[in-house]
């Protein structure tokens, strides 16, 4: 079991990709290289619109086999509200919305969590639950004073109360505190009799 639950995915899934909801999308909104919705539209000096990725300067037009010599990002704000509004549906989460709407949507897409603690969650959340699903694995707080137990999260609580080692805590925090205290002590006291016997070397020099 702890072998199953050691680990926790570093990063969330890839960012779910998407499909266009209806196949008859207006030929006015359509790539003339790939046929496809435009993404980031552009035009040539031939006045046919492209995906900004279709196209290159030099490239001859498909249309109208023209040598494209220019390339203009649209800028017409209505003509993009437009080409945001298709509707698409996410592949992740099989909801429909607006492709317009899809960069957000992203980080909220509900992921399952992969240790089946039984949370949704969401890319945005997934490094802050991968510290605190249930089943996560934890050691013990008494590991620093040599308590081997490991487990889930859930179960560390529990097992706390009946650690033999944690019950132990103050009397080995004071003999820490103690040994600190001490070796603090020495270290002052060597680097004052350092600076001490410094002060009579130079004296007996001069």
């Amino acid at each position: 079991m702890v072998d199953e639950l050691d680990t926790f995915p570093p990063e969330p899934p890839a960012d779910p990709e998407y499909c266009y909801a209806d196949d008859k999308i207006a030929e006015e909104y359509l790539c003339e290289v790939c046929r496809s919705p435009l993404q980031n539209p552009v035009t040539g000096n031939c006045d046919h619109v492209f995906c900004e990725k279709c196209i290159d300067i030099e490239s001859n037009c498909p249309t109208c086999n023209e040598k494209v010599s220019e390339i203009s990002k649209i800028k017409l704000k209505r003509f993009l509200a437009l080409l945001d509004k298709i509707k698409i549906v996410c592949k992740g989460c099989n909801q429909e919305m607006e492709r317009g709407e899809f960069s957000s949507h992203k980080e909220l897409c509900p992921l399952v969590c992969p240790k089946e603690c039984g949370l949704i969650i969401s890319r945005k959340l997934w490094h802050y639950h991968s510290s605190h699903c249930d089943r996560m694995i934890k050691p013990c707080t008494a590991a620093e004073f040599s308590c081997s137990w490991i487990g889930p999260k859930a179960e560390l609580e529990e097992h706390i109360k009946t650690c033999p080692i944690e019950k132990l805590r103050p009397a080995f925090d004071k003999v820490r505190n103690e040994s600190i205290s001490y070796v603090t002590g020495h270290k002052y006291e060597c680097s004052w009799r350092n600076g001490k016997l410094h002060g009579y070397s130079y004296s007996y020099s001069n």
